[in-house]
């Protein structure tokens, strides 16, 4: 049976509503952090360490590190030994943009064609970075996603 809570908050307490994110949400969201840890998703999923961020009115710009490798696509073996191997990884999108805003849903940030998506939200990166490798097998698309759990 499906509360009003269960139909406005993900199972980590974030918001389903789609808000445009702006400087201050941005700075609010890394400013919280589980462990300086993220979700980040570009073809492969992996948690990873925030180095340093920088916001202004017009741009938001991540420099981040792999820490573990979270879900990859047979078709994108290599891409995380790849990454691993970089110092750090770096990405980022314009804010106040109309055509392609930065939208904040289900925890998760995301700017329409740029091919990244990041989750701060320190429950859930809590909660993922303590699954164990045969639970992120099973239960990673019903954790993130609320997909049907794999038998």
């Amino acid at each position: 049976m499906n509360t009003l809570t269960d139909e406005l908050f993900t199972r980590f307490g974030e918001s389903k509503e789609e808000v445009v994110a702006n400087r201050n949400l941005i700075a609010e969201l890394f400013g919280n952090l589980y462990n300086d840890l993220i979700i980040y998703h570009e073809r492969i999923t992996i948690l990873s360490e925030v180095l340093k961020t920088e916001i202004t009115e017009k741009k938001f710009s991540l420099w981040h590190r792999p820490v573990r490798l979270l879900k990859a696509d047979p078709v994108f073996d290599g891409m995380y030994d790849r990454w691993i191997s970089s110092k750090e990884l770096e990405c980022g999108f314009a804010l106040g943009t109309p055509d392609h805003q930065c939208i904040y849903t289900w925890g998760r940030l995301s700017v329409a064609y740029a091919g990244f998506k990041i989750w701060t939200g320190s429950k859930r990166v809590e909660f993922i970075s303590n699954m164990s490798n045969d639970e992120l097998l099973n239960d990673f698309g019903h954790v993130m996603w609320e997909r049907p759990r794999l038998q």
